[in-house]
Formats: C-alpha cells, sequence, structure tokens
C-alpha cells in the first residue's frame, strides 16, 4: 500500500532533472535555438558522473563534472546551430544518438570489478520527520534549489536585460542585431546555459536518485522537457509547475515497480512519453494557443 506522503516524497525527490532540463530547453527556445539533443546530453553527462564519482570517490567532483561537460555541448551546439547554421532537428538528432550510443560504452573506462557499485548520493537535510510533511522538508538540498530556480529563471527571463535581449534575439535576430543586440553571443550564452542545466540533470539522477548506474538512466527526461515547454507556453513559471506536476506522474514508475514487481520496468517507463503526448494534444485542444518564438528554429546569418 502506497500512501500520498510517499508518492509525494518520490515525486519531489525526482523533481530536479524535469525542472532543470525544461527551464533549460526554455531558456535556449525563447532565444530562438532548439537542444533536442538535451537526452543524449544527458545520458552522457550521468554516466561521466558516475564513472567520475566511482573512480575519485568525490561528492563534490561527481556534482561538477555533469555542467563541466554541458559548457563543452553548448559551444559545440553553438558552433554548428549558431555559426555553420546546420539544421537544428539534425544536430539534435545526431547528439542524441551519440549520446545513447556512446552511453554504455563510457562506463568500460572504470577499472575492472568497479562496475555496479553504489556511489555517493546527496544527504538527506532532515528539517523535519514530522510523518504528513517529510515529504518536502527532508529532502537534499537539490530538490530546493531546482524549486527555487523556477522564479529565478523567471525574473532573469523577464525581468532582466539579458532576459529581454534573449526574448528579443529569439523572435526577431535580424531586428535584435540591428538595435546592437549581440545576437551570436545570446544564443551561445543560451545553449550554453541550457546544456549546463542538462548536465546538473543528468548527474542528478546518479548521486540524487539511485546513487549508481543502469543505461539509459535518464529515462526520456530530456524528450519530457521539450514537451514541458510547450505545455507551458514557454513561461518559465507555467514551466516549472508543469515541470513538478509531471514529476508526481514520473514517480509512478518508480513506484508501480515496487508494487507490481510482475510488469515490466519498461511499460511504466514508457507511460511517461503518453503522458507528455497527451498533455500537449490537451493543452493544444483545450488550452489557449501560445505560439513559441517567431525565430524558433531558424538559422540566422547576418546580412
Amino acid at each position: 500500500m502506497i500512501d500520498l506522503p510517499t508518492v509525494l516524497f518520490v515525486a519531489f525527490l525526482t523533481c530536479p532533472p524535469i525542472i532543470l532540463s525544461s527551464l533549460g530547453m526554455n531558456v535556449c527556445e525563447r532565444a530562438g535555438e532548439y537542444n533536442i539533443g538535451m537526452e543524449g546530453v544527458m545520458l552522457i553527462c550521468a554516466t561521466t558522473t558516475y564513472v567520475v564519482a566511482l573512480t575519485t570517490s568525490n561528492l563534490v567532483l561527481s556534482i561538477l563534472v555533469g555542467p563541466l561537460l554541458g559548457v563543452a555541448f553548448g559551444i559545440f551546439l553553438a558552433v554548428l546551430q549558431v555559426r555553420l547554421g546546420a539544421n537544428q532537428a539534425f544536430v539534435g538528432l545526431g547528439i542524441f544518438l551519440v549520446g545513447a550510443g556512446i552511453d554504455p560504452y563510457i562506463a568500460h573506462f572504470l577499472p575492472e570489478g568497479l562496475m555496479g557499485r553504489a556511489v555517493a548520493t546527496l544527504p538527506r537535510l532532515e528539517i523535519i520527520r514530522e510523518p504528513y510533511w517529510y515529504f518536502i522538508l527532508d529532502q537534499n538540498v537539490f530538490v530546493y534549489i531546482s524549486l527555487a530556480a523556477i522564479p529565478v529563471a523567471w525574473l532573469l527571463m523577464n525581468r532582466t536585460f539579458f532576459g529581454l535581449k534573449m526574448t528579443a534575439t529569439g523572435e526577431n535576430p535580424a531586428g535584435s542585431d540591428v538595435v546592437g543586440i549581440a545576437v551570436f553571443k545570446t544564443k551561445l550564452i543560451s545553449l550554453v546555459v541550457s546544456c549546463v542545466l542538462a548536465g546538473f540533470a543528468g548527474g542528478y539522477f546518479v548521486y540524487g536518485i539511485l546513487g549508481g548506474w543502469i543505461v539509459g538512466i535518464t529515462g526520456g527526461v530530456g524528450f519530457l522537457a521539450i514537451a514541458v515547454v510547450r505545455i507551458g507556453k514557454w513561461n518559465p513559471l507555467l514551466v516549472g509547475i508543469y515541470s513538478v506536476i509531471l514529476s508526481v506522474l514520473f514517480s509512478f514508475q518508480y513506484l508501480a515497480q515496487i508494487v507490481f514487481g510482475n510488469i515490466p520496468g519498461e511499460f511504466f517507463l514508457s507511460m511517461s512519453y503518453l503522458i507528455s503526448i497527451v498533455s500537449v494534444v490537451l493543452t493544444n485542444r483545450f488550452g489557449k494557443s501560445a505560439a513559441g518564438p517567431a525565430a524558433l528554429g531558424i538559422p540566422y546569418k547576418r546580412e
């Protein structure tokens, strides 16, 4: 029997990857750039995090390796999509396929006998252990950081000069260029921020949830982020709220496998994709339509 506090505890524990990846996707898309390969970035960052965690036994270093890889991926994406004007859908698909293929290969760099061992996880703050409130007051620090990132992202995107430049770049890059906005630099920063958040999101599966590693550990969260941004209509507050809601639904795949152990885990994993598809359809069908940035996915070339 699973009670509500247990469901909510798992939901909040697993919400950082969905929140961070969705906010990262929102950032780059507001600047007019897709990051369809986010799932591949997360996979590589997660596996590398596990390798570093096992070989160094250093929790801080394992936390930092994901975002550092994210910086490299962000620069790589900016070169291909912004400077070279490559098709963003094909670039994203390519990065995902590379990530899915190299994901198990990276793990082979581990010394013999280390594969499969558990690694250190983030400690819970244990603010309170009262039975009906521990689900939110007994989490690790990343849960609170990811929840705080929602209003922070809204403020940065809507109440700062850089956020306004980013929005203008996504809507009209040519016009932004004319008035002095550094379009290429803005897109570069947005892609780097997106991939850094993806690096944190991927690594969290290792040191925040499982304390270990399996092939395909991210479970499609990078693709869920694409759907969440559209459900939230590119509004960071709505994107964050829907991320938390989807985290509750996403957590059921972990809990259901415990309760219904005779049902293949792949069935529950597929439910995440189904939930995202149904959510997008219902939002478009019954909600007010909201188009994304006007220049989203369109390469910009200075005349």
